[in-house]
């Protein structure tokens, strides 16, 4: 924190360093007097739920981070759901990848969402100050269920313009309930969903529940077993011009 606070590093690239949590618990406590790094990548050294509570506090006084990088870092239920204090808090961050870490957690699926909302639909949904606008959870154990739960708070979001889902475990039921999310969703514009096992019976599933009121520009859908030859897909795709 000390050497932090003293010069005016813009980016802080850490990961992969060999400084154990402790270790990124204290670069996140450097942060309360640091009003210089724009971008810290801590990927690759694992977090614990102190360190995340301790970014939670951090970051409610620090809108000058604007990226933040926690790739493989071992990230569980309880490190999700204190990250969701973290996003729903935070008025500076608008990168976030916690891409290769495990959000199998419903529950933690469930904070998480709430944590991104910012419309209020139903009596008890809190309002969200997150500007994030893009948001990486490829390869982070998400199915359908755990999809269902991210899509509530997806379709009250207001700021997400890139959404980041490869490598996860989805199905027609997590396409559809992606959809669901998008079609509510003015300002989301690019879904990747690359290399998650969708076939292309999953997409048209996703092309017909989104219908004619779709927002989104870009569903990447490469490295699946879709097959462009399908003459029900082509249909759908010219129907949907998708």
């Amino acid at each position: 924190g000390h050497v932090m606070n003293e010069n005016n590093i813009v980016v802080l690239d850490v990961r992969f360093s060999n400084i154990g949590a402790s270790g990124v618990c204290g670069i996140f406590e450097g942060l309360s007097q640091n009003h210089s790094i724009k971008e810290l990548i801590v990927s690759g050294n694992p977090i614990n739920k102190k360190a995340l509570a301790t970014l939670a506090k951090v970051l409610t006084g620090n809108t000058t981070l604007q990226k933040l990088g926690m790739r493989f870092c071992e990230i569980g239920k309880s490190g999700f759901i204190a990250l969701a204090k973290v996003i729903e808090a935070n008025t500076g961050l608008t990168y976030l990848d916690v891409s290769h870490n495990s959000l199998d957690s419903t529950d933690a699926c469930k904070k998480l969402a709430e944590a991104l909302g910012h419309e209020k639909h139903r009596k008890n949904d809190k309002i969200s100050k997150t500007i994030l606008t893009e948001l990486n959870l490829s390869s982070c154990l998400i199915g359908h269920k755990q999809m269902e739960e991210l899509a509530e708070g997806l379709l009250r979001n207001r700021s997400i313009k890139t959404l980041n889902l490869d490598d996860n475990e989805f199905n027609v039921k997590a396409m559809r309930a992606l959809s669901l999310a998008v079609k509510q969703n003015p300002v989301m514009k690019i879904v990747t969903v690359q290399e998650s096992s969708i076939t292309a019976e999953d997409v048209i599933a996703f092309m017909e529940k989104v219908g004619d009121n779709c927002f989104l520009d870009v569903l990447d859908c490469r490295n699946n077993s879709i097959d462009p030859e399908n003459p029900t897909f082509q249909q759908a795709r010219k129907r949907y011009n998708k």
